[in-house]
């Protein structure tokens, strides 16, 4: 039965996300890891023409009792530097920026839940007020987000 979290998200994960991205970035969960006990992982990317040094946003979801237990870098930002409890702030300090590419694993939300329904959400939201993603010169790059 939790399985229909796992499935209700891949299956919004299938379209192209490179097609709907027109703007310079955008963030959209990309993985999602159930293990029909309760516990979940999404995994958020970013498709992005810059190089991103920072970034500040966090997850919803919909329809679920969804609980945050703990948030780490992706893999490709794991020399950065990641703090926040609901929401994830993180940014290259002393590190390369993350380059500009496709499928970009920034962030890793890790928690649990003990409901959802059939029309449950993940949508990147805004962490403590901001949702940005920021070059290695402090620039923010136009970003859109896309909700599975």
């Amino acid at each position: 039965m939790k399985r229909i979290l796992l499935t209700l998200v891949s299956f919004a994960l299938v379209g192209s996300v490179y097609a709907t991205c027109e703007t310079d970035a955008c963030l959209w969960v990309c993985d999602v890891s159930d293990d029909a006990n309760g516990n979940v992982k999404f995994t958020v990317c970013a498709t992005s023409t810059k190089d991103i040094a920072g970034f500040q946003f966090g997850v919803e979801v919909e329809n679920s009792d969804f609980q945050l237990n703990s948030i780490v870098a992706g893999s490709d930002a794991s020399d950065f530097v990641i703090k926040g409890e609901s929401f994830v702030l993180g940014y290259a300090f002393g590190t390369s920026p993350i380059k500009a590419g496709e499928e970009l694993e920034i962030a890793e939300f890790k928690g649990s839940y003990t409901y959802h329904d059939n029309s449950s959400i993940v949508k990147i939201v805004k962490g403590n007020g901001s949702l940005v993603l920021a070059s290695p010169d402090a620039d923010d790059i136009k970003c859109t987000t896309i909700d599975n």
